[in-house]
């Protein structure tokens, strides 16, 4: 999903790197699965290639398993502005 989305976005490993201040190689561990990404990675990537994090946090829940408050607290969490 989160290399679809970059794709989606027109960008390369590169540019998403400088957007959202990632290293390019773990960005590329991340697509191919080798390193999980954590939760502020996943907001920031998903703001710097448009998605809307109010219907992307409830999707991702969901695949984890989270019960209604634990999508809630998660979806709070994905939509706070990151930390500079």
């Amino acid at each position: 999903m989160l290399r679809q989305w970059r794709r989606d976005a027109g960008l390369r490993q590169t540019q998403l790197s400088e957007a959202i201040s990632i290293e390019q190689s773990h960005i590329s561990a991340v697509e191919r699965g080798c390193k999980a990404p954590t939760v502020r990675m996943i907001g920031a990537w998903a703001r710097a290639c448009g998605q809307d994090l109010s219907k992307v946090a409830p999707h991702l829940a969901q695949m984890a398993g989270f019960d209604d408050e634990e999508i809630r607290r998660l979806t709070e969490r994905l939509t706070e502005a990151p930390e500079q």
